[in-house]
């Protein structure tokens, strides 16, 4: 699959994008890319998980990530370079990393899939369609920038696919299996996940990093409300969004005051990430793996745990 031949004629279909090249029609491609971005994915599963519904904003969160680890696990296995570093004209943006498989065609296919499974329950053909359109779109936009060949693409999008829908088939099952376990063997169980995940990754830990520690703090969270001591946000029911087939909210707010919540708990996220990333470079650390996967874990912690807990006492 990732023959010299091949990848050549990889090159000649950028190419052939390319001569329909243009300045506004770059600027257009460079917006669209940008469906792709993981912190797309990212901020609608804080959001759900925040605001809406914590166990769907979990699952939904959980899932996402896994996706993005296993693709960086893809990645460090095949260790495809970019089509830029064989042909530099090729290159509209810049990128880093290896090429294949496409984490914007695999994380927009997991997010936008696992996006019309969770929130669009009364409207399933728009989120199917959604999961087709926009992941197809961003791979197209992948190949016209000139960062991944045809066949990096195609990689990531059945792996995009596959992740999420065994993720859809697999999750509850197993998470039933999962529930009943003492706090402390789910916490083994996902550092078992994520240990494996690192193995495999070549020193890329972020995305696991932040899927141990966002685990380990729904974890706690969870085993909290069954103490307790958790008041969460999501108590309270809220018929209203069924209408439009969005999973409706339950902390029974306004529109204006779930941003509010999302702004604080970003902001939260955001000290977390740059106090320890500040910190880990002044002392001369910051290309450690360890210390990376530390950092990210604390960010995925604080999102899942600490933020929950002070929205509760704000709300």
């Amino acid at each position: 699959m990732f023959t010299p031949a091949v990848y050549e004629w990889g090159l000649d279909v950028i190419r052939a994008f390319q001569t329909l090249s243009s300045p506004p029609l770059d600027g257009v491609v460079k917006i669209l890319t940008r469906l792709g971005d993981p912190v797309v994915g990212i901020g609608v599963a804080l959001f759900i998980y925040w605001c809406v519904d914590k166990k769907k904003g979990f699952k939904f969160f959980f899932l996402l990530f896994l996706a993005f680890a296993l693709n960086v696990a893809m990645k460090a296995l095949l260790k495809v370079p970019r089509p830029f570093l064989l042909d530099p004209a090729v290159a509209l943006i810049p990128e880093t990393g290896f090429s294949t498989p496409s984490g914007h065609a695999q994380g927009s296919a997991a997010f936008w899939t696992l996006l019309g499974w969770i929130c669009f329950t009364k409207h399933r053909r728009t989120g199917a369609a959604l999961a087709v359109v926009v992941p197809v779109v961003v791979s197209l936009t992948r190949v016209y920038l000139g960062v991944h060949v045809p066949t990096d693409v195609l990689l990531g999008l059945a792996a995009g696919y596959l992740s999420a829908l065994g993720g859809i088939h697999f999750y509850d099952p197993l998470g039933a299996r999962i529930s009943p376990l003492r706090p402390s063997f789910k916490a083994l169980l996902i550092a078992a996940l994520c240990f494996c995940l690192n193995a495999l990754s070549g020193g890329e830990v972020n995305a696991s990093g932040a899927l141990f520690g966002f685990t380990l703090g729904y974890v706690l969270l969870r085993a909290g409300r069954a103490a307790g001591t958790e008041h969460g946000l999501e108590a309270a029911g809220d018929a209203r969004g069924t209408a439009a087939g969005v999973a409706p909210p339950r902390d029974g707010g306004a529109l204006f005051r779930k941003l509010l919540h999302l702004g604080a708990g970003g902001l939260v996220c955001s000290v977390t990430y740059l106090g320890p990333r500040v910190g880990a470079y002044a002392a001369g650390l910051g290309d450690n793996p360890l210390v990376g996967f530390i950092r990210y874990a604390l960010v995925g912690f604080a999102a899942a745990f600490i933020v929950p807990r002070m929205l509760s006492r704000l709300s």
